[in-house]
């Protein structure tokens, strides 16, 4: 597709954002938040409160990638970014939908940490 100009009104946002990843071409991209809403009740079970636990923003993706990219595990450390912009992030989604008429595609999903991949255990000789 090609760039969108804006020509008048209201400058909007528009493009979908990369994931970063070698290989891997975005088609469109989205930041959901995330978490789990816990509503507390009175004693008549009316909502009283409402609380979230684990709050955080995961990354979506969906997108076509180069046949030498390596599939990815949910857990996968993968850094998006370079230099002082660069994140790291888990993938808690990776899903390959394969066709005998199209390209294979991909959807990824990315949570941000910031933890690093394992490193194995030293041990003592």
């Amino acid at each position: 597709m090609a760039a969108m100009v804006h020509k008048a009104g209201t400058a909007l946002a528009t493009g979908a954002t990369a994931t970063g990843i070698t290989g891997v071409y975005t088609q469109t991209s989205g930041r959901n938040a995330a978490g789990e809403l816990k509503f507390i009740h009175d004693e008549t079970g009316a909502d009283l409160a409402v609380y979230v636990t684990d709050p955080h923003k995961e990354l979506s993706f969906e997108a076509v990638f180069a046949a030498t990219v390596a599939d990815h595990d949910i857990g996968d450390v993968v850094t998006v970014g370079t230099g002082g912009d660069a994140r790291k992030y888990i993938v808690t989604q990776w899903d390959v939908t394969e066709s005998n008429e199209d390209v294979k595609k991909v959807s990824i999903g990315l949570r941000p940490t910031t933890l690093s991949e394992p490193v194995a255990p030293q041990t003592n000789t």
